[in-house]
């Protein structure tokens, strides 16, 4: 290859850097998505422990219990999103 085909020009540099700084934001927010949905999720098997504590006392799951749950269910949806 000669030396003009291996140099990349200042517009190339550009858009190449700029295609990778939409990618960088889409991710970031994808992070922030993927915490959002953890969040309520955690909020969520609260509020079922909460009612179930209510509804049936002795009955009720362990928070140790819906902490295992609530790591399973993350750990599977981060393994589904790699192999996607």
């Amino acid at each position: 290859m000669s030396e003009e085909q291996k140099t990349v020009s200042a517009a190339e540099f550009i858009a190449h850097m700029e295609e990778q700084i939409r990618i960088a934001e889409v991710r970031a927010k994808l992070q922030q998505l993927n915490t959002a949905i953890a969040k309520d999720r955690a909020e969520e098997l609260n509020a079922l422990m909460f009612i179930a504590q209510v509804t049936k006392p002795g009955e009720a799951p362990s928070q140790e219990e819906l902490d295992e749950d609530l790591e399973e269910d993350t750990l599977s949806k981060k393994r589904k999103l790699k192999s996607e």
